[in-house]
């Protein structure tokens, strides 16, 4: 997998992260939406530093 692909994985798996905060939102489940956003700055940095 070249550089190129992991930066594209980790974009996709990032919008699916937020796809799914931005649903849990929407029923009130905030102590997810938290973990979710937590979730998506880790991938965020993982594809600007490894």
């Amino acid at each position: 997998m070249t550089k190129f692909e992991k930066v594209e994985y980790w974009i996709d798996i990032s919008e699916y992260d937020m796809e799914t905060a931005a649903a849990m939102l929407e029923s009130g489940r905030y102590l997810y939406v938290g973990f979710m956003c937590q979730i998506f700055n880790i991938n965020r940095r993982s594809c600007f530093h490894g």
